[in-house]
């Protein structure tokens, strides 16, 4: 065998090594195989983080790690291993057994810790409200606003604001930290967003803290 031809059967075996080594890794082969079964994810509530034998789900709607139920996975047979997890929720692990081409659809619930029980409302005083996302301490919480949280945990928690359609709020967020301190026995943490000029400005609670680009 001439050696052109030789190292580049070698180079192709490397490359497939390195591929089946990676989506082996990430799960991605068997999670994403269009040969799997569907299964349908209801969680309530529906913003989580989903680990699945072990390996934490990147796949569709994922965002930061967290992903949006209802959701479609697509398993192959076998027996898996399900974590869900979200801040002020106990994990909450099951097993599915995918014994064939359907699958029963799933609904379940976290459970609720006794510490997860501030509310928290995020809302623009003079802003178009389609025009804004929101998110929480990475994502475990999104949504334009208002957004409205009933199971926030005391402490410090990072808010991030975007602008939709605009690029330079995708690069750099507008970010603020708030405070909930349980002593203070607050019933509600309430974060208003207002227009001055052509910037958007964030109530005093919550501090903003510049970020590294």
């Amino acid at each position: 065998m001439q050696p052109f031809k030789k190292n580049l059967i070698l180079f192709a075996l490397n490359i497939a090594l390195w591929s089946a080594n990676y989506f082996s890794h990430n799960n991605s082969f068997s999670l994403l195989a269009r040969s799997g079964t569907h299964v349908s994810l209801d969680v309530d509530p529906p913003r989580f983080k989903l680990t699945i034998n072990g390996i934490l789900w990147t796949g569709n709607n994922a965002v930061n790690g967290w992903v949006t139920a209802p959701l479609i996975l697509n398993m192959p047979q076998g027996l898996h291993h399900i974590v869900l997890e979200r801040p002020g929720y106990s994990s909450h692990k099951f097993k599915i057994a995918i014994e064939g081409p359907t699958a029963n659809p799933i609904k379940t619930s976290l459970e609720r810790q006794d510490a997860a029980k501030n509310i928290v409302e995020i809302s623009g005083l003079d802003l178009d409200d389609d025009e804004l996302r929101v998110s929480v301490d990475g994502g475990y919480e999104e949504s334009a606003l208002p957004l409205i949280l009933d199971d926030a945990l005391s402490g410090d928690h990072e808010l991030e604001i975007r602008k939709t359609g605009l690029a330079s709020f995708r690069s750099k967020p507008i970010t603020c930290t708030f405070t909930i301190n349980p002593e203070k026995n607050l019933a509600k943490t309430k974060i208003d967003l207002s227009l001055s000029g052509k910037k958007i400005t964030t109530s005093a609670n919550c501090r903003r803290i510049k970020i590294a680009h």
